[in-house]
């Protein structure tokens, strides 16, 4: 789906995934947000690839009554650190995000199941986790386009109203939006920066 005007995506990707312990699924929601794409890409932007891979962040839940929604650094990040000593790990994005109080709440209406704004990368198609860090190394010194991934999943079920069910997805498109929106801003200012 291509957005209307006024979005700060570039495109969404809306599918449904059953659930494996019954016949329920779960809705994810993928907006791209295009930095530099392939054609404008060159050698010269690889440092700003790089420099935003350390910006990754998704949501983390606290809490068991009351949930508290925090952005942190994916533990992959963290990991893949340890191997690929260029990545430093930015706060600048998730600070943003977790400041920005419109946002969090509509984060804790919604409370999805899974959220994170990540880099787009090529699918890896293996388990075994050196096989994974030696792909994504190339990836890593030789990226072809910046462009970010909005990733958001929630089960949906089907007891909801169609009232709450059409707020819930309303809720949901803001909030891609709103990210998109500070995802691009924060992209080019460390552009500039760099």
């Amino acid at each position: 789906m291509i957005p209307k005007e006024g979005y700060n995506f570039d495109s969404v990707l809306i599918r449904s995934k059953r659930l494996s312990w019954s016949v329920d699924k779960t809705w994810i929601f993928v907006a791209s947000i295009i930095i530099i794409d392939t054609d404008a890409f060159g050698a010269e932007n690889i440092p700003l690839y790089q420099k935003l891979k350390g910006y990754e962040c998704e949501i983390a839940k606290r809490g068991i009554i009351k949930k508290k929604y925090e952005f942190v650094n994916p533990p992959i990040l963290t990991r893949l650190k340890t191997e690929i000593p260029l990545i430093k790990l930015h706060d600048g994005l998730l600070s943003i995000l977790n400041e920005n109080f419109h946002l969090m709440e509509s984060i804790a209406k919604v409370n999805p199941d899974n959220l994170s704004i990540k880099m787009f990368n090529p699918p890896i198609e293996t388990s075994e986790i050196g096989n994974y860090i030696e792909i994504y190394k190339e990836m890593y010194y030789k990226p072809t386009e910046i462009i970010w991934n909005v990733h958001l999943e929630k089960y949906l079920g089907d007891l909801i109203s169609k009232k709450k069910y059409t707020h819930l997805l309303d809720l949901i498109i803001e909030i891609i939006n709103l990210i998109s929106d500070i995802v691009r801003k924060n992209s080019h200012r460390v552009a500039i920066l760099l």
